[in-house]
């Protein structure tokens, strides 16, 4: 009867230590996200105080000009959802930063997911070379 009772008692305690778990994962890949913009020069790159996971319009992780981050590390993909926490962020902090969604899962690289128009200005606002390189030679563009 005592070891029901214990298992009963464990079973009870096991969802709040997944969210904890959960949480503190969360809490790393946010912090993870900021040294890599970090060694790309963001120097300014860090993790925003958050509490009790409510941010309002804050994002996850802030450094990168222009651009409004949502950090996931889930196993799970809810990807239109997270998009759409991003997006109503990004509108209620007032700015124009572009909405993106940084996710990975255990043992896989960082991906970064962004709505086409976003995108798309994004990679309009870069310079583009006038000539490339192609195996054999260069082609003009």
């Amino acid at each position: 009867m005592v070891s029901m009772l214990q298992n009963t008692a464990t079973e009870r305690m096991c969802p709040m230590a997944k969210i904890k778990s959960s949480k503190a994962k969360g809490a790393r890949f946010e912090r993870e996200l900021a040294a890599i913009f970090k060694e790309y020069g963001y120097e300014d790159s860090r993790r925003t105080a958050q509490y009790c996971g409510n941010t309002g319009d804050a994002a996850d992780v802030i450094g990168l000009p222009g651009v409004h981050i949502e950090a996931k590390h889930q196993e799970t993909m809810r990807l239109y959802e997270w998009m759409e926490q991003a997006v109503n962020d990004a509108v209620a902090s007032g700015t124009d930063n572009l909405p993106a969604v940084f996710h990975k899962k255990n043992r896989a690289d960082i991906l970064v997911t962004m709505r086409l128009d976003d995108w798309m200005k994004l990679y309009k606002g870069r310079k583009m070379p006038t000539k490339m390189l192609f195996e054999g030679g260069e082609k003009h563009v």
